[in-house]
């Protein structure tokens, strides 16, 4: 009776970890949006929003090329759920990575606006910092 307990106790304690582990693998993230590094809206704006569908273009055509590279997760159960997760978020990494270098970022959707204030505010601090254009010269005169 005494085993009996005891290898139901860890049948409960397996069950009890694997639901766990589940739930956290299918538990979402905080939704997420890009913003401009110079903190302007593209809200409005065609121009900066066909800046901003090439450069997520460009970077989703970078992540599904490296995808290609990478081998295929086969495994099954719990090990390829964990395997496939670190395989999406490895891609993910690769996108935001590219998105940086076209000028966005990715962040928190309830901490966007603070952080596009903070943006706009450095980028006003850049260029208030920058000399300013140096004044057309008129040309010499020309002598004959």
């Amino acid at each position: 009776m005494r085993r009996l307990s005891v290898i139901a106790a860890r049948v409960a304690a397996v069950c009890l970890l694997t639901a766990l582990v589940a739930a956290c693998a299918t538990q979402q993230e905080a939704k997420k949006i890009w913003l401009r590094s110079d903190g302007q809206r593209d809200a409005g704006n065609p121009a900066l929003i066909e800046q901003f569908e090439v450069a997520n273009s460009l970077c989703l055509n970078e992540r599904e090329k490296i995808s290609m590279l990478l081998p295929m997760i086969e495994q099954s159960g719990l090990p390829g759920l964990l395997a496939n997760q670190e395989r999406e978020a490895d891609l993910s990494d690769i996108h935001a990575r590219c998105m940086s270098k076209q000028g966005y970022l990715l962040v928190p959707e309830n901490q966007a606006e603070a952080k596009r204030q903070e943006l706009m505010a450095a980028e006003a601090a850049r260029k208030s910092q920058q000399p300013p254009p140096a004044p057309a010269r008129k040309p010499a005169p020309r002598t004959k």
